[in-house]
Order: C-alpha cells, then sequence, then structure tokens
C-alpha cells in the first residue's frame, strides 16, 4: 500500500533523480497483494509514504487485501486508487470486488477483470491462469461481471495517470519492463507520474 502526498519525491519508488514535471511510469511499488495506491490525508506532513510489503494484486486474495486495508487504516490513508486485476487466482473474488467496490475510488480494468466478466474463449492466457478464470467467472454474480465489464483500461486521477498494462494499447495487455516499453507509452502519458501494474515488478522510467 502506498501513500501518496505529493509526487516531487519519487526517488522513494527507485527514480535516481526527479525534476519538477518528470515523466514517470510507475507500479505500485512494496504493495502486499494489491494494485492500491492509498492517499495520505494532506493535513499531515506532505511527503510520501512507503508501506513495504510484496508487489502484487487484489487477485482474489480476500486475507491479504483485507490487511492491506487495516494497514492503510492504520497510517492515515484516506482515498485509494486500484489498479487492476481484483479477481483471478485465488478464492474470493465477490469478496474482494465488495470492498474495492465500497471504498468508491478509481478502478482501471486488468487483464483477469475483463476475462472473468466475459463468456468467450480465453486467450493469451498460461494454464494455470486460464483455469482460474474459468473457476471466477462461476463465483462472480451477473452484477459483478457488469461492474468489471464497465472499468476503463485507464483513468486520470488529479495530477497522475493510472493503468494496467500500458497507455499506448491498454486494452493489449502489453508489459512495460525496459525502456523501448516505457518509450511507447510516455507519447500518450499527459500527466507528471502514471502508476502501472501488470508486471508485477516494481520499477520506475523517468523520461528526461
Amino acid at each position: 500500500m502506498l501513500g501518496i502526498d505529493a509526487i516531487d519525491d519519487l526517488q522513494n519508488f527507485g527514480c535516481e533523480r526527479v525534476e519538477q514535471g518528470a515523466m514517470c511510469l510507475a507500479p505500485s511499488f512494496g504493495n502486499p497483494h494489491a494494485g492500491i495506491i492509498g492517499h495520505v490525508d494532506r493535513k499531515q506532513p506532505a511527503r510520501h509514504k512507503r508501506f513495504d510489503g510484496h508487489p502484487r494484486f487484489v487477485h482474489a486474495n480476500l486475507e491479504a487485501l483485507q490487511a492491506v486495508m487495516a494497514d492503510a487504516e492504520a497510517h492515515g490513508v484516506t482515498h485509494y486508487v486500484c489498479l487492476g486485476d481484483v479477481v483471478g487466482y485465488n478464492a474470493n473474488p465477490h469478496e474482494c470486488l465488495d470492498i474495492v467496490r465500497s471504498l468508491d475510488c478509481p478502478v482501471v480494468k486488468g487483464n483477469h477483470d475483463e476475462q472473468a466478466s466475459m463468456t468467450d474463449d480465453l486467450v493469451g492466457f498460461n494454464p494455470l491462469a486460464e483455469e482460474a478464470i474459468n473457476w471466477t467467472r462461476k463465483q462472480l454474480t451477473a452484477e459483478d461481471r457488469q461492474w468489471l465489464r464497465e472499468l476503463k483500461y485507464q483513468r486520470m486521477v488529479t495530477s497522475f495517470t493510472i493503468v494496467h498494462a500500458t497507455l499506448d494499447a491498454p486494452q493489449r495487455w502489453g508489459y512495460v519492463f525496459d525502456k523501448l516499453a516505457a518509450a511507447a507509452s510516455f507519447t500518450y502519458q499527459n500527466t507528471a507520474v502514471c502508476f502501472f501494474g501488470h508486471t508485477h515488478v516494481p520499477v520506475a522510467f523517468m523520461r528526461d
């Protein structure tokens, strides 16, 4: 879980240097089992707060999500955004959806969210993920599937952007593992910072 209060200290996210207005693609660094970023109340000291853990996503892991939310509350986090993949792999997709929906926060669609909300044959998933998606589809209500279908691929949230995959073609579910892949997204980035998920790898890219 990350508490975000300002964007002028991105060194905490692994960037070697940051200038005002620098453009950065960054995943949810260090947050355990949740592509969720928390915003610390601005009445607190203006600084980033980092809550360390494993860089994973919700993926229907109820126990992990509950632990993350409890930790965020203890640290005074008041606002959230979710980077997608609320469902997939683990045992509680409906319950996790309920929690994320209750936050009433900006959420973007992940590839697992998209496939779980559809009835089409799966494309581009390994056998384990395919089995998990087929099982997940059976656990979701019609309301769950509709909510997932209506999620946007990317969103602008005040001074930053959120996306699950890439900005240049978010619906293709490409990965940003290197500078070349990041460069393609920078072309479409209109905010100083963009948080992305999908890779499960903590990394930041800067454009001079």
